[in-house]
Formats: C-alpha cells, sequence, structure tokens
C-alpha cells in the first residue's frame, strides 16, 4: 500500500506542477528549484518584483512543508492527506472565481513531501525528481534492478501526472484541480480505512 500510495502521490505532484505551470504563466507550484533559480536571476537584475513574485511559491512551500509535519504527527498520514485535499479544493475555488491559486497550490505540495516521507521509501520524490534520478543512476550503475525498478517507476509516475495535467488543462484549470482534490480525498479516505 505504502509503495502505490507513494506512487500515486508523486502523479499528483506532477499533475499539479504541470497545472501550475500552464495556467499560472511558468510558475512552479511542486518544484521549487526553478523558484529558487528565478527569484535569484531577478534579485541580481534588480527586478525585486519579480523576484518577490518568485519567492511567494516558496514561502507557501515552507509553509506547507511546517503545516504537514504538525498535520502528520497529529492526524496521522490520512489527516495530512486530507489537509492537502482541501487546499486543492480552495485552489481549485480561487481559479473558478479568477483570483490568484499559486499559493495554496504550493501549500498543498509542500504538505504533500511530509506525506511522501510516510507513504513510501527514500527517494520516492515527486518534487525532488533530482534524488530519484541521482538514485535511477546509481541502482543501474550497480546493477541493483530492483531499485533502479522503484527509482525509475517513480520518475514514470511523476511524468504521467504531468502528462495527464496538460491533458486534464483542456477542460479548464479549475475542474483539473477540482478533480485532483477530489483524487486526494480518496486517497486520505482509503489510507483512514486500509492503513497505509
Amino acid at each position: 500500500m505504502r509503495w502505490a500510495l507513494g506512487l500515486a502521490l508523486s502523479a499528483v505532484a506532477g499533475f499539479v506542477d504541470a497545472v501550475g505551470w500552464i495556467a499560472f504563466g511558468g510558475v512552479f507550484v511542486a518544484f521549487m528549484s526553478g523558484n529558487t533559480t528565478r527569484m535569484g536571476v531577478e534579485a541580481v537584475r534588480g527586478d525585486l518584483a519579480a523576484a518577490w513574485q518568485a519567492a511567494q511559491p516558496i514561502l507557501a512551500f515552507t509553509a506547507g512543508a511546517v503545516l504537514g509535519a504538525a498535520l502528520r504527527r497529529r492526524s496521522g498520514l490520512a489527516g495530512l492527506l486530507a489537509a492537502e485535499a482541501a487546499a486543492l479544493a480552495v485552489a481549485a475555488a480561487l481559479v473558478a472565481a479568477s483570483a490568484p491559486a499559486v499559493l495554496p497550490l504550493a501549500l498543498a505540495m509542500g504538505m504533500q513531501n511530509l506525506a511522501r516521507q510516510a507513504a513510501g521509501p527514500a527517494q520516492l520524490g515527486g518534487t525532488f525528481i533530482t534524488g530519484t534520478l541521482v538514485g535511477l543512476g546509481q541502482a543501474l550503475a550497480s546493477a541493483e534492478w530492483r531499485a533502479a525498478g522503484a527509482q525509475g517507476a517513480a520518475w514514470l509516475a511523476l511524468l504521467a501526472g504531468i502528462v495527464a495535467g496538460a491533458i486534464g488543462m483542456g477542460a479548464g484549470a479549475a475542474p483539473a484541480l477540482a478533480g485532483v482534490a477530489l483524487l486526494m480525498l480518496i486517497l486520505a479516505a482509503t489510507v483512514a480505512v486500509v492503513g497505509s
């Protein structure tokens, strides 16, 4: 169950990041490396408004990680997944109302990293895919085929989520995000009933 949940969470991270990228003009909501790079470059260029714009998802993501750690301790994995579903539903409602939704999406993805830590093996990353690819390379170099398969599956789950998110944008960002919020609620209920 833990492995399947970890793969599902990686796919959700890819889906949400693709929706965020397309809907908000190249803003990452699940991957903070790109936002950090943009923030630094814009600060050096002297465009402090653009640097601040790049910093906001980083701050929301970090707040999500703090909130996720507290929720995981107090409410367990099911409570954490339900909170992520709520943040995604808020984002869907904001998009439907033509309001900015980057911050609740980044908050949700920050929370999800804590869910993923509880749901799968180390380096099963959806928002730290570089580590997954490094793990894949190490496993291939050592001929550790099972580990390579696990790392490859994590990368493919993320890629599948990205593709699904890009396709889901055909219906619009609000329905796409509402759908993924519902999926997270189903995952939370499943974890509550079955366990992780």
